[in-house]
Formats: structure tokens, C-alpha cells, sequence
């Protein structure tokens, strides 16, 4: 059955607590979800405007977790190499680079390299490894990478 206003009030207050909230401050929510405007509030109101809520915070949240950029923009020069298959940002604001040939390079926020090592040795007799992917497990310092022959290493971060 749909509510109406003053039904309204009493279970926000029954719910929130008698002192929590002023009624000009239900009205005003009753108001926001009678989209009709019919003075009820009907189920499937209640339900589009929860999800609207909530959509709206979850594009926020979203919104607040993109990049932004420093303008003018940095440009480095590295030496011709495979390809770069990923760069990951660190939780202390640094960044791992890994190329497609397992060369691993750690850089600092500022773009100035801190180290970088081959984790393959180059076999001229052999076909080379490469790597297909990799994570990491910060909070266990570790660092998991796959190859395109299907081993997965767990290497310590240093």
C-alpha cells in the first residue's frame, strides 16, 4: 500500500530516531521520491529513486578515482625495447613498468627511474620467455607475473 506523507514520517523517525531528523527535512525527502507528485509514495517510486541515489554516489565514487593529468606533460625517452605490457601504480605513489621481455623497472612519481632489471637471462640458442601478465601482492611484498610458456613466478619486491 502507499504511503503518504505523515505514514512517512513516522517510520523515518521510528527508523532514524525520533530526534535524528526534523520533519521539514522528511517532507523534503517525501517529496524527492513522490516523483508523481500524487501526495504517495508508491513501491516502484521508493525503488527508482534508491537506485537513482545510488547510481549517483557509485558515478561519484568513479568519478573521484580517475587519473588527472599534470599539464605540460612529461615526455621520456627509453632506450628501443619490447613492448611495455603494463604499468602499475604502487600504494607508496610510485610506478612498476613490465615489458613484454621480463624487464622490470621501478619509477617514482616524479618519472625518475629508481631501478630496473631483467628477470630473463637471453639464450641465443633458445626461444626468449615472455610475459603475458602480472599483479602484485603489496601488503606480502610480492610480485606475480605469468609467461607465455605458462609459469608463474612469485618474486620478492626489494
Amino acid at each position: 500500500t502507499p504511503l503518504d506523507v505523515e505514514d512517512f514520517k513516522m517510520i523515518m523517525k521510528k527508523c532514524l530516531g525520533y530526534h535524528a531528523i526534523h520533519d521539514d527535512q522528511i517532507e523534503e525527502l517525501f517529496r524527492k521520491i513522490d516523483y508523481s507528485a500524487d501526495g504517495q509514495i508508491e513501491w516502484d517510486e521508493f525503488c527508482t529513486y534508491m537506485q537513482l541515489k545510488y547510481k549517483r554516489i557509485e558515478e561519484s565514487y568513479m568519478r573521484s578515482k580517475h587519473v588527472s593529468f599534470s599539464l605540460p606533460a612529461t615526455f621520456r625517452e627509453l632506450s628501443h625495447a619490447e613492448q611495455i605490457l603494463r604499468i602499475y601504480f604502487t600504494p607508496d605513489q610510485s610506478f612498476i613498468m613490465m615489458r613484454e621481455d621480463g624487464t622490470i623497472s621501478f619509477w617514482t612519481a616524479q618519472l625518475k627511474l629508481k631501478r630496473s632489471k631483467r628477470l630473463f637471462e637471453k639464450h641465443f640458442h633458445r626461444k626468449p620467455k615472455w610475459v603475458t601478465d602480472f599483479t602484485t601482492m603489496y601488503q606480502y611484498n610480492k610480485f606475480i607475473l605469468s609467461t607465455g610458456y605458462g609459469f608463474y613466478l612469485s618474486l620478492t619486491l626489494i
